[in-house]
């Protein structure tokens, strides 16, 4: 039996482009943990300065129900922010201020459902989107929408650049 199942939203999401919002930046709901489902990410835990900083992001529907989310691309699915060991928010690179900045326009829209105790795996270099130039102590959290949570927040992991 699959886990999830992508179902085409209509043959205008390819033609026309849709607005994306950003899960965690504008949206009015905070980003929350879910008894229905949750989002995790793994990275190593000491990665060498210039080299990509690699997640792997898990969403495990622990409901009855399935549940469904819009697809675009990983960088949006799974909304990643990361901190420095101050806790200050990293800066962009401008490939991240690009996918970041509103209004966020993306032609590739699809829902993917998650059957229940289904898994979606995505992985990301998310030093595509923050600048992780200097040596230090990181962490990250990330965020994933889907209709029937709203945002859902992972928990924070740590990891060094060295």
């Amino acid at each position: 039996m699959r886990a999830s199942i992508l179902v085409f939203s209509g043959a205008l999401c390819f033609l026309a482009p849709q607005l994306i919002n950003a899960q965690c930046l504008v949206d009015s709901r905070p980003p929350t943990r879910s008894s229905k489902a949750r989002l995790t990410i793994k990275i190593d835990d000491v990665t060498d300065l210039g080299r990509p900083v690699l997640a792997e992001f898990s969403l495990v529907n622990t409901s009855k129900e399935a549940i469904s989310m819009a697809k675009t691309f990983v960088e949006r699915d799974y909304e990643v922010h990361a901190f420095d060991a101050t806790g200050a928010e990293l800066p962009l690179t401008p490939y991240g201020k690009r996918i970041r900045t509103p209004p966020i326009v993306d032609f590739r829209v699809i829902e993917e459902i998650l059957e229940p105790g289904g898994t979606a795996t995505a992985s990301e270099d998310v030093s595509r989107v923050y600048d992780f130039s200097r040596p230090g102590a990181y962490s990250l959290v990330a965020c994933r929408e889907t209709q029937e949570t709203g945002p859902l927040s992972s928990d924070r992991v740590l990891f060094q650049l060295k």
